[in-house]
């Protein structure tokens, strides 16, 4: 038995500065203090947005907890059974804060917030349980299963000056079964062995994107515009 626990925080903050020229002007070389007086030069000439100031603050949380289970009993030299579960969770937070200031050449200036906050959170869940025996010099017989299932759940949230941002928020679940069955015998005759086969596999898998809307300053679901998509 196995198992494997790892927190992790990361933290970073940043800042940038962008200046859009007119095409006529050449970027070879160009510094900082000389795109200022450039743009300085030109204002009275540009596109209302062409100077762009950004400060952004990220933080990022996880949680992985991974667990791993095998057990195997041999009955004899040519028989044995085989198991195989393992359990992965994973837990991932997001948060960042983007404050965008865009200035024009009437000298008005226009700030705004953006934040992000976005949430995964996932289970994988597999098991596998082998039997083998053989006839010594014969023949053997093989049998065997395996399952895996997967469940994840997303949402996203944009909000700009504290007003969800609704063309780019979301809310998506998904969920996957996958299920597989199968048993071989083969018979040794001389230098040859000969064998046959049979596998069976079902796979189901549920997506769901959860009807989000806007209600002042919050987001709110509404189950009448859920989309669900279901595949077996």
């Amino acid at each position: 038995y196995n198992i494997s626990v790892g927190p992790r925080r990361s933290d970073s903050e940043g800042v940038s500065s962008s200046y859009f020229l007119p095409l006529d002007v050449a970027y070879d070389d160009i510094t900082k203090e000389i795109a200022q007086e450039i743009v300085a030069e030109y204002a009275a000439n540009m596109d209302p947005y062409f100077n762009r100031y950004r400060e952004n603050a990220s933080e990022n949380k996880s949680l992985s907890v991974q667990n791993a289970l095998t057990f195997r009993r041999d009955m004899s030299d040519y028989e044995y059974l085989e198991v195989d579960v393992s359990h992965d969770f994973n837990d991932n937070k997001g948060y960042s804060q983007i404050l965008n200031t865009v200035s024009g050449n009437a000298g008005g200036r226009l700030t705004t917030d953006d934040v992000t906050d976005n949430h995964t959170y996932s289970h994988l869940l597999s098991a596998r349980v082998d039997y083998s025996k053989e006839v010594r010099g014969t023949s053997k017989f093989e049998l065997g299963t395996k399952a895996d299932f997967t469940w994840r759940d997303m949402p996203y949230f944009y909000y700009i000056d504290n007003i969800p941002d609704m063309q780019r928020s979301n809310h998506f679940k998904y969920d996957q079964q996958l299920i597989s069955l199968y048993a071989t015998y083969a018979r040794y005759v001389g230098n040859f062995t000969l064998q046959v086969g049979l596998r069976g596999e079902q796979t189901i898998y549920h997506t769901l994107g959860l009807g989000v809307e806007r209600d002042g300053s919050e987001i709110i679901y509404s189950e009448s515009k859920d989309v669900s998509l279901y595949r077996d």
